[in-house]
């Protein structure tokens, strides 16, 4: 039987400018989660004195399940698996004020790493982005296609992908070199010495995964002009005084959205949410996926700036009316005084 795969359209969307608005962060893996800590297993830490143990199939696995919902839901990389939750969840100040969750630091794995005498050793440095609930995105902007007329199409994919996400740093020796080069490994294969070189790795090699720089899309942000004690509420007031120079305009303007910054209270004042949310990419980019879907673009090339706005009145008879696209996904919104969606962040 003759199977044919017809790609009706095939487009990707560049926001790694949103990337661009937040400094990085340099994260460590938490004690208590098993990762590669200079030998061929995933292992814990129990304490600073190097007690390192390997740990049951079992962690292993829920260790791994852990990562893919952390990531999932664009929690921080450094959130620790004793934190986790069946429910989705979104990050809060606390999960954030403590990036460096190992007892050592990242300079105290890297002198690790250099001192170690193992000829086949890699440090692996991972580049991480969150902030944003990637799987209630992904569901929404899957619907979106399949509503405008793809719903005969049996397979719509929708995935969020990186680029040079990791260096990985080894020896500076021409062995180490040379296995760095595809058509050295393949050479290798075909010659049969690939095998043992691979066991050899297995047996006296060392990799380190312990430590990262993440780039935020959101975050939580403490106001510094905030005090300890003080209530989201009060702080809001303030502010918008001090904007205004009318408090009670607050209250008649919160409808129109004047005052719509994302506010919370902790131990050593007030946060805010800050960064781009994912309903308001989405909203800026949706014309965008509709026309290219409509439109069967096929485009290699990352597109970087939005179709025109005003396109998305034209396709207005293609879709049914819709109170708000994000309800259905049993999301809350953002706070009481807007009526955005809060996709989990």
């Amino acid at each position: 039987m003759y199977t044919e795969t017809v790609i009706d359209f095939d487009f990707t969307i560049d926001i790694s400018h949103h990337l661009r608005q937040l400094p990085p962060v340099l994260w460590t893996v938490p004690d208590d989660e098993p990762t590669y800590r200079g030998r061929m297993k995933r292992e814990v830490l129990t304490d600073t004195m190097g007690g390192i143990r390997r740990v049951s199939r079992r962690i292993l696995k829920a260790g791994q399940a852990w990562r893919e919902k952390r990531e999932k839901w664009g929690l921080p990389p450094w959130v620790s698996m004793a934190d986790q939750s069946e429910m989705t969840r979104a990050a809060t100040p606390a999960d954030e004020s403590i990036p460096t969750r190992s007892e050592l630091t990242l300079r105290q794995w890297a002198d690790r790493y250099c001192a170690s005498n193992k000829s086949m050793k890699s440090f692996k440095f991972r580049k991480v982005v969150y902030g944003w609930n990637v799987d209630a995105l992904t569901q929404v902007v899957r619907a979106t296609i399949q509503r405008v007329s793809y719903t005969r199409s049996p397979t719509v994919t929708v995935q969020f992908t990186t680029s040079a996400s990791e260096i990985d740093i080894r020896p500076s020796s021409s062995f180490s070199r040379a296995l760095s080069k595809t058509w050295v490994v393949v050479l290798l294969w075909i010659s049969l010495i690939y095998p043992f070189i691979w066991l050899y790795n297995q047996f006296h090699g060392g990799r380190w995964e312990v430590a990262g720089s993440a780039f935020p899309l959101r975050t939580w942000k403490h106001c510094e002009d905030s005090v300890p004690g003080e209530s989201a509420e009060t702080y809001r007031r303030r502010t918008f005084k001090e904007v205004t120079g009318d408090v009670a305009s607050l209250t008649s303007q919160r409808s129109e959205g004047a005052d719509d910054r994302i506010l919370v209270e902790t131990p050593n004042g007030v946060s805010q949410l800050v960064g781009t949310a994912e309903r308001d990419w989405f909203l800026t980019w949706e014309s965008t996926i509709i026309h290219c879907v409509t439109a069967r673009v096929q485009e290699a090339a990352p597109i970087i700036t939005p179709h025109a706005l005003h396109a998305t009145a034209l396709l207005d008879d293609l879709r049914p009316p819709v109170i708000d696209r994000f309800a259905g996904l049993g999301l809350q919104r953002d706070h009481r005084y807007t009526g955005f969606a809060n996709l989990g962040i």
